[in-house]
């Protein structure tokens, strides 16, 4: 009788091995929303860096949506921190250590920082926001060291790349392209075949502006995008 108990505790934690093997390293998805604690607004674009909590190895980065949500994926069985980053406000650290498949921290309030620190931040922000224009600091992104610049260009929030290759500005390609402040017509001509060839670490910022003058050029457009070499 012991020995079929023990080949069918057997069986079962075989079978327990094998799909797990199958199904591959189990993750979780953590998800909320970046807010100002002062006015409860949600804030766009916030930098997220993923760290291991005991190495302090970044596994991640990515940033908030438009409307401040955020979601990212993690394998289970590691401790982490996760620290949000955002021009303005003092960073704010979360300790994850989950061993289910989801967690929702609901909303995740961001102090705005009434005074300069005299300390560095733990994390610095990658994505800066302006009255007209949001800044990508290429440089900060530690991830991108093996990128090329249209990698970089897919990242950007407001930019897209599509399977064609070709750069979006909100969906479309009604937009004049900048490299260091000036019209570009080189670049413009074969802008996918260019900026694939170019490797990320040749780049300092882009830009993308979105609120131009009311003049005849701008007509139409929906935006400027400049890239910023180093």
């Amino acid at each position: 009788m012991k020995k079929i108990l023990l080949m069918c505790l057997f069986c079962c934690l075989a079978k327990l091995v094998l799909a797990q093997d199958v199904d591959g390293p189990r993750t979780l998805i953590i998800k909320g929303i970046a807010m100002d604690s002062a006015s409860s607004r949600p804030l766009a674009y916030v930098t997220m860096v993923l760290k291991d909590a005991h190495t302090g190895r970044q596994e991640d980065n990515s940033f908030t949506r438009a409307d401040g949500s955020f979601e990212m994926t993690m394998l289970i069985g590691k401790t982490y921190r996760l620290t949000f980053a955002y021009d303005g406000y003092k960073n704010r650290t979360l300790r994850i250590n989950g061993t289910i498949n989801e967690i929702d921290f609901g909303n995740v309030f961001m102090a705005p920082s009434n005074t300069p620190s005299k300390q560095p931040l733990a994390v610095s922000a990658i994505v800066t926001t302006m009255a007209d224009r949001i800044c990508y600091n290429v440089a900060a992104d530690t991830k991108t060291a093996t990128f090329s610049a249209l990698d970089i260009i897919a990242r950007v929030p407001l930019l897209s790349v599509d399977a064609t290759n070709s750069v979006k500005l909100n969906g479309g390609t009604n937009y004049k392209l900048w490299v260091d402040g000036k019209l570009s017509v080189k670049f413009t001509k074969n802008l996918s075949a260019t900026l694939k060839a170019m490797p990320a670490n040749n780049l300092s910022k882009i830009e993308v502006i979105t609120a131009l003058p009311s003049t005849p050029d701008n007509a139409g457009l929906s935006g400027i995008i400049n890239i910023v070499t180093k």
